[in-house]
């Protein structure tokens, strides 16, 4: 049985873990970021034009900072690149995202796997 991912699931979520938004990547790199010509816009002053972007590598899907002025994090911790895995919590700009390997089908992300990011005020009310 193959139980390879045939896509990866990026939701931007709320500071509560509300899903506002997801976009689907497959084998195509989704870039993200506030310019024209990226496939997951986020109106936010903070993110790059072209912030990050999620590649897939064979069965893996690897995010990738695009040079961002503010850097991007995956749990709480800077990267330049990493292997992305299920409910990682990607953060950039005042933007907030959560990575699945399933179809998003919570109502809502589970707050404790987050909460341990930011124990103050969150950098954004989105």
């Amino acid at each position: 049985m193959n139980t390879e991912p045939k896509a990866g699931y990026l939701c931007r979520i709320a500071f509560d873990g509300t899903p506002l938004e997801c976009w689907r990547t497959t084998d195509r790199p989704l870039v993200v970021g506030r310019g024209d010509l990226v496939e997951a816009f986020v109106e936010d002053d903070s993110l790059s034009r072209s912030h990050f972007m999620i590649d897939r590598e064979n069965t893996d899907f690897i995010l990738v900072d695009l040079e961002s002025s503010n850097g991007t994090q995956v749990n709480g911790k800077s990267v330049a690149s990493h292997r992305l895995t299920q409910y990682d919590i990607i953060e950039a700009g005042a933007s907030r995202f959560c990575f699945f390997l399933n179809p998003p089908e919570l109502a809502r992300v589970p707050v404790e796997l987050f909460e341990h990011l930011h124990a103050t005020q969150p950098r954004s009310s989105v």
